[in-house]
């Protein structure tokens, strides 16, 4: 596995498409572009992987 280039991280989603995402709101082609990003960006994955615990947390 390679560190993400600067472009990717440059590329990185912010908190309101990452929140989108794990709520299920992006259309479908946002979704595609957000599934192939996160793929490849250790950044994106970590804050997505946070969101996401917390989301389920806060909805016990």
């Amino acid at each position: 596995m390679q560190p993400p280039s600067s472009t990717e991280r440059d590329e990185c989603l912010d908190a309101e498409t990452l929140a989108a995402y794990v709520d299920g709101l992006l259309a479908h082609d946002a979704i595609q572009r957000a599934d192939r990003h996160i793929d490849r960006c250790r950044a994106c994955r970590g804050e997505l992987s946070a969101l996401a615990a917390t989301t389920v947390a806060a909805h016990k």
